[in-house]
């Protein structure tokens, strides 16, 4: 179904953001590039209202898969089921802003 080939590109679009901090430290020349990508998705989020890849897997999901559209973020949905938790939007909030910011941060001062 395309909702889940969207909720895995979604996947690996999280993986690249959680592994841009440690390229951004350990990999000074990729740090401009690591830094764009965590800007571009702050600002494409605060442009759009939220994340248009979250948007685009539940609009799929609503059209062809009512029983597993979720309401909540992508990362808190998939963190939650992964890891059994009951972390809410904000907790997650918490936790994914710092870490974009600090990736912004460090690829601006080395």
């Amino acid at each position: 179904m395309l909702a889940d080939g969207v909720a895995w590109f979604h996947t690996l679009y999280v993986l690249l953001m959680i592994a841009s901090l440690p390229v951004v430290i350990l990999f000074p020349p990729l740090r401009i590039l690591a830094g764009l990508f965590s800007s571009i998705t702050l600002i494409v989020w605060h442009v759009t209202g939220g994340c248009p890849l979250k948007a685009w897997e539940q609009g799929l999901r609503r059209e062809h898969d009512q029983l597993r559209v979720y309401e909540e973020s992508f990362v808190t949905h998939y963190a939650n089921k992964l890891f059994r938790t009951n972390w809410t939007d904000e907790q997650t909030h918490l936790v994914i802003y710092p870490y974009m910011f600090a990736i912004i941060l460090f690829a601006i001062l080395l």
